[in-house]
């Protein structure tokens, strides 16, 4: 029966008249019911007596606190939109009433102040700056009000009258315009990128680069690379690289930059006669001046890193090309070839780079290799025999003078065991000596250096791995961007 005619509100702890619609206080219950609904004694005093009974209520009236401000209506009560909420002072006062006169004995007894500053006739002027006034004073709220009179008889004051919070308000045109601006742009923007990553690089991409492009024929001859296969071949190795094949790349790089701090630290050292020899450039003339040890630790750093690049995009292609790796990649990867005498050298360096529980027990055999063009007009570079240890290059392409096939060339394990035992004797040498990790390097590179080319640059390792190095992270180089020490503008 009591639920019937009394709806509790959990939040408040107050109990709600389903007839009357508001509060009454458990104190007031049995008084309620017999003068506002006619209840006999005995029912009414049955009824307080199970109301008193109920949870989540508080049975002092005077412990009962009732909030100034609410999110949503509280259920029965009804809610009336027209209310007016003081806004005087700071932080505001959380005064609601139902009227403007109300609000004007509000503003005069709490806040001291009043639309008129003073009786009589008013000007024009101070009567514009009393209504501006009067409109900050207060704004339209919803309201309830729990109880008729007494304690917590206040008005509340509803935030959101509708169950929820009003939707934002549009912005401006303007703003609007900007917004759609943006989004077009932030589209573009996506789809490019997405366009880009999907996207090999063409032989026409020459018409849309800078001028020396054309020059250099790095479009035709990485034509159906993806760009970032390019970028991961010339990356520098993690610090601890699980997969040998970053481990040995990392050994070469480290050894390549120790190679570079050595050759600097030997030019300092050297007296003028072997600075002036180092400097000559051809043999019937004698330089003016020395080898001269001009560059700072990060500028040797700065230059050999190109070395280093070079040199990990040979390795990561040879173990592709070998079945070895643990890297995937997005497409087919540059090809090229290499003289005998390069393929002995980089057997040697490669040897020494691996780890030894990864190191194979002898070179393995490969099968004869495809032959290599580069693009049309390059013709075929170089192939590789039945014979481990020979190399041979076709229609008399892609070989050094001296170069000629000869048996044997392969590496043995042998020449690496010995190699390594040099090494691990080398703590009693001198600082200026090279490291045979140092030594290989320093070989394999003169080698690339050495290589002379009879129908095409792409002949040359060299000048591919420089080919790899045109691509960076926003597209081709410029000659202000190229390495410099492959590039002198």
């Amino acid at each position: 029966m009591e639920n019937e005619l009394f709806q509790k509100i959990p939040s408040l702890q107050v109990i709600i008249c389903r007839q009357c619609k508001h509060g009454v206080r458990p104190a007031e219950v049995e008084r309620h019911l017999k003068r506002k609904h006619q209840f006999k004694h005995q029912s009414a005093h049955q009824l307080a007596q199970a109301v008193q009974q109920w949870e989540d209520i508080e049975q002092d009236s005077a412990a009962i606190q009732i909030p100034p401000v609410v999110d949503n209506p509280l259920p029965i009560l009804p809610c009336e939109p027209s209310g007016l909420l003081c806004q005087r002072h700071d932080p505001l006062c959380h005064y609601v009433a139902s009227n403007m006169g109300t609000m004007r004995n509000h503003w005069r007894q709490v806040h001291q102040w009043s639309q008129q500053t003073r009786r009589g006739r008013v000007g024009q002027r101070e009567c514009t700056q009393g209504a501006a006034e009067l409109r900050r004073s207060f704004t339209t709220v919803a309201w309830q009000q729990i109880f008729p009179s007494g304690p917590g008889s206040h008005y509340i004051h509803i935030r959101f009258p509708e169950g929820h919070p009003p939707p934002p308000p549009p912005p401006p045109p303007a703003d609007q315009a900007q917004r759609a601006v943006d989004a077009i742009i932030t589209a573009w923007d996506q789809a490019r990128t997405a366009q880009e990553q999907q996207a090999v690089i063409q032989a026409d991409w020459i018409t849309d680069a800078n001028p020396w492009l054309r020059r250099t024929g790095w479009a035709r001859y990485l034509e159906g690379v993806h760009p970032q296969d390019l970028l991961r071949l010339v990356e520098a190795p993690p610090e601890e690289p699980p997969d040998p094949i970053e481990q040995a790349i990392q050994a070469i790089w480290n050894a390549m930059g120790q190679l570079a701090w050595r050759s600097q630290q030997t030019v300092q050292r050297c007296g003028t006669g072997i600075c002036m020899e180092a400097a000559r450039t051809e043999a019937g003339q004698t330089p003016y001046r020395p080898l001269q040890a001009y560059m700072d630790e990060t500028s040797v750093q700065k230059h050999v890193q190109a070395w280093q690049q070079v040199l990990g995009f040979i390795a990561r292609t040879q173990a592709t090309q070998a079945g070895q790796g643990m890297q995937e990649w997005c497409g087919p990867l540059p090809v090229y070839g290499m003289t005998a005498r390069q393929q002995r050298k980089w057997q040697i360096l490669w040897q020494l780079a691996m780890p030894t529980m990864a190191r194979p027990q002898q070179a393995p055999h490969r099968a004869r290799a495809r032959a290599v063009h580069m693009f049309p007009g390059a013709g075929r570079i170089l192939e590789q025999g039945g014979n481990p240890g020979s190399y041979r290059a076709t229609e008399g392409r892609g070989v050094s003078p001296g170069d000629q096939p000869t048996a044997g060339h392969g590496v043995s394990p042998e020449h690496v065991e010995e190699a390594e035992e040099t090494g691990n004797a080398g703590s009693t040498e001198p600082a200026w000596m090279m490291s045979p990790m140092e030594r290989a390097c320093l070989e394999f590179c003169i080698e690339l250096l050495n290589q002379r080319h009879r129908a095409h640059e792409y002949e040359s390792p060299l000048v591919c791995a420089m080919a790899v190095l045109g691509w960076g992270e926003t597209g081709w180089r410029d000659p202000d961007s190229y390495p410099p020490p492959f590039y002198r503008g």
